[in-house]
C-alpha cells in the first residue's frame, strides 16, 4: 500500500474488500429504494452521451444498457465499479497498478462478461457465481 499524506486520506484512506463493493453495488441496482433512484438520476450532462449524477458517471448509449459507474485510482492502485440496474447487474474491477485507463477496462469488461458478475485481476479474471451477503 502506497503511503498517503494526511490530506489526501480521503481519495485513497478508504479500506473495503471485493465483497463489500459488491454489496455496495447490489444496494445500488435497487431502484424501489427511492434513495438509491435519486442518486441516479442526472445533475449535469447528457445521459445518451455522459452525465453526473449524485457520485455517479451515468450513461445510456446504445447498444450498451444504462450504466452507473465510477472509476478511480491513487498511486499504485486503480478501480472501476459499474452497475446496471436494468439488467441487475454488476462488476467490480480492481487493478494493482496505477492504470490511467482503468475506466476503458473496466469498460471493456463489462462487455466482455455482460452476463456474469467478475472480478479481475490482471492478467486473468475470476468469475464470481455467488457472493455472500
Amino acid at each position: 500500500m502506497p503511503y498517503f499524506a494526511r490530506q489526501e486520506m480521503a481519495a485513497g484512506g478508504i479500506y473495503s474488500t471485493i465483497a463489500d463493493l459488491l454489496r455496495y453495488l447490489q444496494w445500488h441496482i435497487d431502484e424501489s429504494n427511492r434513495v438509491v433512484k435519486l442518486t441516479h438520476q442526472p445533475t449535469w450532462g447528457d445521459i445518451h452521451y455522459y452525465a453526473m449524477g449524485l457520485n455517479w458517471q451515468i450513461n445510456d448509449k446504445v447498444p450498451m444498457p444504462r450504466r452507473i459507474f465510477q472509476s478511480e485510482g491513487t498511486g499504485g492502485f486503480s478501480s472501476y465499479l459499474t452497475a446496471n440496474p436494468d439488467q441487475k447487474k454488476r462488476i467490480v474491477l480492481l487493478i494493482n497498478i496505477s492504470d490511467i485507463d482503468a475506466g476503458q477496462r473496466g469498460v471493456g469488461v463489462a462487455r466482455a462478461v455482460n452476463n456474469q458478475h467478475c472480478l479481475l485481476s490482471l492478467p486473468h479474471y475470476i468469475p464470481v457465481n455467488s457472493i455472500t451477503n
